[in-house]
């Protein structure tokens, strides 16, 4: 093991068995560890600001941080090379996310029907029960198929490819098999991705839907650009998205070694 990967070990052998609380936590933090390594963190929040491309490379990166911990079982970042590879697993990514994204709209459009069914029943309209309420049913479906599928989909699409994403029988099995790993790296994805919009929500910093309006006080969503190329105070809050994002990809790697996920043969670790 060199110096780097000790470094970013996700346990000390001699000190006390490792756990995967441990792993969970230390994704936080052992990924920026060594000093070698924050040049690489330095370049991924660097090629985040150029828009679509630059998200395209750091998806295929965080795709590749994914591969590297299921394969070495380190936090270890990894290199910024073989850039045709990078954009092909960025694509594949994107492919999955979009995928996952159509399954979590039909989780939607299920809690939309519980509700239109319940006001049917009950002969009341469903706003009468307050937004929140109508928001959260037609919500939650959808946000639960995305924060506990996607993960998994990822893990198997670094190890297996873009079959292994959609072998719906293995996410069964892991959810079946494994819940509390699942359900814990479902809350660690999700507070740590919602943390910087939650910020900049409260904040109205700017490239976020609460800093637009049009003069009638009617919102004005941004552009997609807009999005992913923030601006004025909501540039400050791009390095915490990208350390989230890096720290979802080694928590969502080890979780998956966790769960006994390996690289196929054609796969390889950087």
């Amino acid at each position: 093991m060199t110096e780097l990967e000790a470094a970013a070990a996700p346990h000390s052998p001699g000190i006390r068995p490792r756990s995967f609380l441990d792993d969970l936590i230390g994704s936080l933090w052992r990924p920026f560890a060594h000093s070698s390594v924050v040049v690489r963190a330095l370049i991924a929040l660097i090629v985040s600001l150029v828009p679509l491309v630059g998200w395209l490379f750091l998806s295929g990166y965080s795709l590749r941080f994914v591969r590297e911990c299921l394969g070495r079982g380190t936090s270890l970042l990894p290199r910024w090379r073989h850039f045709g590879d990078l954009a092909l697993d960025g694509l594949r990514q994107l492919v999955v996310t979009i995928a996952f994204s159509a399954l979590g709209c039909l989780g939607g459009l299920v809690g939309l029907v519980v509700l239109l069914a319940a006001s049917l029943v009950t002969g009341t309209s469903f706003l009468e029960w307050g937004r929140l309420v109508a928001a959260g049913v037609i919500l939650a479906p959808a946000l639960l198929v995305m924060l506990a599928l996607v993960p998994l989909a990822t893990m198997r699409l670094a190890a297996e490819g873009l079959a292994g994403a959609f072998d719906f029988v293995a996410h069964w099995r892991c959810l079946v098999g494994h819940p509390r790993i699942v359900g814990s790296l479902l809350l660690f994805t999700g507070i740590v991705t919602g943390t910087p919009f939650v910020l900049a929500l409260l904040s109205g910093t700017g490239g976020f839907p609460g800093e637009y309006s049009l003069p009638g006080g009617q919102p004005e969503f941004p552009t997609p650009s807009e999005f992913l190329l923030p601006s004025g105070s909501g540039l400050l809050l791009q390095p915490l998205t990208i350390w989230g994002m890096l720290a979802v990809s080694s928590a969502t790697g080890l979780a998956g070694r966790w769960m006994g996920i390996r690289l196929a043969p054609g796969a390889r670790a950087e």
